[in-house]
């Protein structure tokens, strides 16, 4: 039966980064919102404007587009999947099956500097300090709290995010072979 793994975290915790290391390690398929959001930019479609806009203010997606992108994706996949930064809130939570979620723990502080660092090697546009504090407040107060939903259902493995991206892949990585392996985290 598919395996359905998340790592979630703030903005510029790292998840995409940690999702690539994860696939290459257990041959899982990645899913990042984010990263097929930026590509249908790219394509400017009116949806892509639409997103464009959002991202450029800081702001979510829908939950309709992000859930339709992400089922799709799932219910396609012949592997077992990776989602990076899903689910973003309670009702994607309830919406989704997850077998296991892996939060990327970090302060405030490491994920200022780490975007404005990024800000200036990515040029995104939505790497500033006045978007990066409401992203900050966004994460606060719609994604946080589904990990505490996951910690209710023992579906939950915190790791330091603080650390550098080889340390963090160290935690994770054990919590992804058990529970491929066992069928449990």
């Amino acid at each position: 039966m598919k395996k359905v793994i998340s790592i979630l975290g703030p903005p510029g915790a790292g998840k995409d980064t940690q999702c690539i290391l994860a696939s290459k390690k257990f041959n899982l398929k990645i899913i990042s919102p984010g990263n097929i959001l930026r590509k249908e930019i790219k394509k400017d479609t009116s949806l892509g404007k639409k997103i464009k806009e959002k991202i450029k203010k800081g702001d979510l997606i829908p939950d309709k587009i992000v859930e339709k992108i992400i089922n799709k994706e799932i219910d396609e996949s012949r592997k077992n999947v990776i989602l990076s930064g899903t689910p973003r809130d309670l009702r994607q939570a309830r919406k989704f099956k997850i077998d296991l979620l892996i939060f990327l723990k970090c302060s405030k502080n490491e994920i200022v500097a780490r975007l404005l660092k990024r800000s200036k090697t990515q040029h995104r546009s939505d790497d500033t300090k006045k978007i990066i504090a409401h992203r900050w407040e966004i994460y606060k107060e719609l994604t946080e709290p589904v990990v505490d939903y996951y910690k209710k259902k023992y579906k939950l493995k915190a790791v330091n995010g603080n650390l550098s991206i080889k340390q963090v892949s160290k935690q994770i990585t054990p919590i992804i072979k058990r529970m491929l392996e066992n069928n449990n985290i």
